[in-house]
């Protein structure tokens, strides 16, 4: 037994060891800081709150911005090598300004509301972009937070029950993608400028044009509601561009040629029916089989 303990707690220490770190910011960045700057004042710490700088990056951490503004490199290829990146608050500026270059991530968490991702590049007709792998929105997250600005959000898989909200004010530019959006039952409001989804988008969730807005619909986009201007559209049913431009002109760009689906989620009860009612028949074929 004596020989067994010692064992047991080097073990305990060795699987210590090797569990992920957390990381914080304790300020906002600056030029020239960045989202893997280490020994810093305005690099990453250990805690929330006092702590220890991190002398040299680690990918395998886990950070958070902890309500502090982070930059991305003001470079090509900017790659974000940690295992996620939490925003509770504040921005996420993206920092090299290109017509299709984005800075990337494997995962992004948006834990809580005010958080933004936008970009110091006044040019929208270029803009800055995010490629994410894995982005879940349990907070609201606000894409671009400036007039005349061109933010470009490139996702995989999307999932969370927050809303994403578009457009920094008048002049804005939003570009959105998802290639899997099934999994995220949160809205997308459009609040300003202009927005344009650059694939076809099935989300779980609602497609919102406030007022003053403008879509580009040049993809098949299926929400399980669309408002517009305050006009819900509650009844499934696929509506295309052409239908939509002549109802409501001035929230449409001219030229467009997708569609928006209107496919809403069954109710938990109408979807045990069919469950129940699909069992049932299988019970019946299997009992006719039997007779048989």
């Amino acid at each position: 037994m004596n020989r067994i303990l010692p064992l047991a707690g080097l073990l305990a220490v060795s699987v210590s060891s090797l569990a992920a770190q957390n990381y914080y910011l304790q300020q906002s960045h600056f030029s020239p800081n960045h989202w893997e700057t280490v020994a810093s004042t305005n690099g990453w710490r250990t805690a929330p709150t006092g702590g220890s700088q991190l002398a040299t990056f680690d990918t395998g951490g886990h950070y958070f911005n902890n309500g502090f503004t982070i930059f991305t490199r003001n470079a090509a290829g900017d790659t974000f090598t940690g295992a996620s990146l939490t925003l509770s608050g504040a921005k996420l500026e993206l920092r090299y300004g290109h017509a299709t270059a984005n800075a990337s991530i494997g995962n992004l968490i948006i834990a809580s509301a005010g958080s933004a991702i936008g970009t110091n590049n006044s040019d929208n007709t270029v803009g800055a972009g995010i490629s994410v792998t894995n982005l879940t929105v349990n907070g609201t997250l606000t894409l671009g937070v400036d007039t005349f600005r061109r933010v470009r959000l490139n996702v995989g898989t999307l999932s969370g029950a927050a809303d994403i909200v578009t457009g920094g004010g008048a002049g804005s530019r939003s570009v959105f993608t998802a290639t899997d959006a099934t999994a995220f039952t949160g809205n997308i409001v459009h609040s300003a400028g202009r927005l344009d989804f650059d694939n076809n988008l099935v989300s779980s969730g609602g497609l919102i044009l406030n007022n003053g807005t403008e879509l580009v619909l040049d993809q098949n986009l299926t929400f399980t509601f669309l408002t517009i201007g305050g006009t819900s559209f509650d009844s499934p049913g696929t509506y295309s561009f052409t239908q939509l431009n002549t109802a409501y002109d001035a929230f449409f760009v001219n030229g467009g040629s997708g569609s928006i689906t209107i496919a809403p989620i069954p109710e938990p009860a109408s979807a045990a029916a069919l469950v129940g009612a699909f069992a049932l028949g299988c019970a019946t074929l299997r009992r006719r089989r039997v007779r048989a």
